[in-house]
């Protein structure tokens, strides 16, 4: 029985290799040993394989840019924004 689900959102996941993405997957692995039920929604990566996800199920979507940087946010946002209203989790 699961304690909750929880959705962690990130812009890279493996296959990629950086500290981001390393750092996901450590928190995804601590909080499913400790129980609970975790959704990765991150980038697409052509690499990914179901090794890469280590058994998580993980959704990609295509959101790039940095309004902050002056680079506007584009892609699939509305996709990407709807999903997590929809999100029938515990927590994001």
């Amino acid at each position: 029985m699961s304690k909750g689900k929880i959705l962690l959102t990130t812009f890279t996941f493996p296959p990629q290799r950086n500290g981001s993405c390393h750092l996901a997957l450590q928190y995804a692995c601590g909080l499913r040993d400790k129980g609970y039920e975790v959704e990765i929604l991150t980038s697409p990566d052509a690499r990914r394989t179901p090794a890469d996800c280590d058994g998580f199920r993980v959704v990609e979507f295509d959101v790039r840019g940095n309004n902050r940087l002056g680079n506007p946010v584009r892609g699939q946002v509305k996709a990407y924004q709807d999903y997590l209203r929809a999100y029938d989790g515990d927590l994001i």
